[in-house]
């Protein structure tokens, strides 16, 4: 074998090591991401992760600072509940007014794309709190646009 393939061998071999290695730890990273998240969700998790950042200094301000953590926890999920019951009615309108536009095929495959809205639906997934993707700008919520702005 010649020396030019051999280390033609030898460089797609260690490319195709460092592309299972990165998969590998991607998953990993996006596994311990997910838990994290979980844990986060889970009843009590974001107070018991509030009061590890927080650190308090003795029980008595232990005490007085968890009541105000747990009227933020219920607040969160209140917000969570009310964008996730947006998110569905805005899918709904938009069936709506896709319909006399798309013919019965487009129509059938929209309507099978609600796993779509699983999605929403399921801890870990697409909207569930993790954040927006890299690089997204913020949304506002109808509540929060100027009166008469079109949505984004």
């Amino acid at each position: 074998m010649s020396p030019k393939t051999r280390a033609g061998f030898m460089l797609i071999g260690t490319l195709l090591i460092g592309v299972v290695i990165g998969f590998l730890a991607a998953g990993a990273l996006g596994q311990r991401r997910a838990e994290r998240f979980e844990r986060l969700r889970a009843r009590g998790g974001f107070v018991e992760h509030m009061l590890a950042v927080i650190g308090p200094r003795d029980e008595a301000q232990h005490r007085d600072i968890v009541p105000y953590l747990e009227q933020t926890a219920r607040r969160n999920r209140e917000i969570v509940a009310g964008t996730r019951g947006d998110l569905e009615a805005e899918l709904d309108s938009l069936k709506v007014r896709l319909a006399p536009i798309l013919d019965a095929e487009q129509m059938s495959r929209l309507e099978d794309a609600g796993h779509l809205r699983e999605m929403f639906r399921r801890p870990g997934g697409p909207g569930s709190g993790m954040g927006p993707a890299p690089g997204a700008r913020p949304r506002r919520r109808a509540s929060q646009r100027p009166e008469g702005a079109p949505p984004p």
